[in-house]
């Protein structure tokens, strides 16, 4: 005997048909910490999920990687809250690291930036550097 009804893919349905669909059995589990097999669901393989597209863009890692530095930046002149933290510390020398970094990666950025992005980053560099001055001389 077979079940004809058409499920619509809800978790309680899931449950409810249970592994093959058929009614009682028991349901199929996914291990949320299974390890990162080659092809598996975990890793973005064919079988379960999506197929891997073309490898990311430098510019768009180094954009990424950008706005991580500058995020660092502002978390190390102790002007912005670390994730976690409840307070904000200041540690000027990796602050000077920070902005130092991130001029770097924008130079890298910047033939393939275009006017607005340039003026964007431009500007974020010059508040960190004027408020990197203003910490360091107080």
């Amino acid at each position: 005997m077979t079940d004809d009804r058409e499920a619509s893919g809800t978790p309680e349905e899931a449950e409810e048909l249970g592994e093959g669909g058929a009614p009682g059995a028991e349901p199929v589990k996914q291990d949320a910490a299974a390890p990162d097999v080659p092809g598996s669901a975990q890793e973005g393989g064919a079988e379960g999920g999506a197929p891997p597209g073309p490898p990311p863009d430098i510019y768009g890692v180094l954009r990424f990687c950008l706005g991580l530095v500058i995020e660092q930046a502002w978390v190390h002149l102790g002007l912005h809250l670390a994730p976690g933290m409840t307070e904000t510390q200041m540690d000027l020398p990796r602050a000077r690291v920070a902005i130092d970094c991130a001029a770097s990666i924008y130079e890298y950025l910047k033939p393939d930036a275009d006017e607005q992005e340039r003026r964007a980053t431009e500007l974020a560099l010059t508040n960190l550097r004027v408020n990197f001055a203003k910490k360091a001389g107080q």
